[in-house]
């Protein structure tokens, strides 16, 4: 690309002399402070038009697990609301750190957002002693999509269990041979599974998967006998019968699952967990994008 002629003739050893260098200086001040002016009034009119482009939705998750589908739903609902495309960046792995760190490192200007899970900000730092980011310094939030969600223990029917008693006694009569598919020790479905082996005073080994959604695929098939799954994605099994439900974590039985008792129903009161989850930006997002 070739230069306008004042950087021509201050680069050039072969301009027009010490003096018109010196003329030029100035000028080329002038101009710069100019340039950086209109680069500062332009920043603050993308803010006032905030979205102006595409809006990236980064999910720590695989597709076809239960964030992923909450976060097209609310993509589809956003993008028509601002009038701009919403896109889904699944970025499944590390226990949701991959995801996380994109954001945390991506460009402030409430573009690129996270969609996760509480566990990515509460129970990953606490296991994880060297992370990529700093889940409170690094993240501003933006509002929550779900709270007090529950998990529903799931069973493939070539187990023969028909209850949680069954299950207990089972892993009890074979300690450390019966496998729970699991998206990673930090996520829900791993805290709860650890939460119901304390509980019931059982040892079953865990399968670790990326995700969710390849996690609950193997047990819906019998690869892997049982997993804690949110009912959002389990229920079409449950309701085919190609998996039985044993239980949910929540505090009240479920009104798409009646029929599944609650931890406390049989048994096992301190088996009980609930979800939530939230949209964060990277810090220094302007305060008039998050709100």
């Amino acid at each position: 690309m070739r230069l306008p002629n004042p950087f021509v003739r201050i680069l050039s050893p072969q301009g027009d002399g010490p003096k018109t260098q010196m003329r030029l200086l100035p000028c080329l001040a002038v101009f710069l402070a100019l340039a950086a002016v209109a680069a500062s009034a332009g920043a603050a009119e993308d803010v006032s038009k905030f979205p102006i482009r595409p809006i990236r939705i980064v999910v720590p998750f695989s597709a076809g697990s239960i964030v992923d589908l909450r976060a097209r739903q609310i993509g589809d609902r956003l993008a028509k609301q601002v009038k701009q495309l919403v896109i889904v960046d699944n970025r499944p792995g590390g226990t949701t750190i991959i995801g996380a760190d994109m954001v945390a490192k991506a460009r402030p200007d409430g573009y690129t957002i996270l969609m996760a899970s509480g566990a990515t900000f509460v129970v990953i730092p606490v296991l994880v002693k060297s992370l990529p980011f700093d889940p409170i310094t690094d993240f501003v939030p933006i509002t929550h999509y779900s709270t007090g969600g529950p998990l529903v223990l799931v069973v493939h029917p070539s187990l023969g269990i028909d209850s949680v008693d069954d299950l207990i006694s089972r892993a009890k009569a074979k300690p450390g041979q019966l496998n729970h598919a699991s998206p990673g020790a930090g996520t829900n479905a791993g805290i709860m599974a650890e939460i119901f082996k304390r509980a019931a005073g059982i040892d079953i080994a865990a399968v670790i998967y990326k995700s969710e959604a390849p996690a609950l695929s193997d047990v819906v098939v019998g690869h892997v006998p049982m997993i804690f799954s949110f009912a959002a994605t389990s229920t079409t099994f449950i309701k085919q019968g190609m998996l039985k439900a044993l239980m949910q974590t929540g505090p009240r039985r479920l009104k798409i699952l009646p029929m599944v008792p609650t931890a406390s129903e049989v048994g096992l009161p301190d088996a009980t967990l609930t979800v939530w989850g939230g949209f964060w930006a990277a810090a220094g997002t302007p305060k008039q994008i998050v709100n």
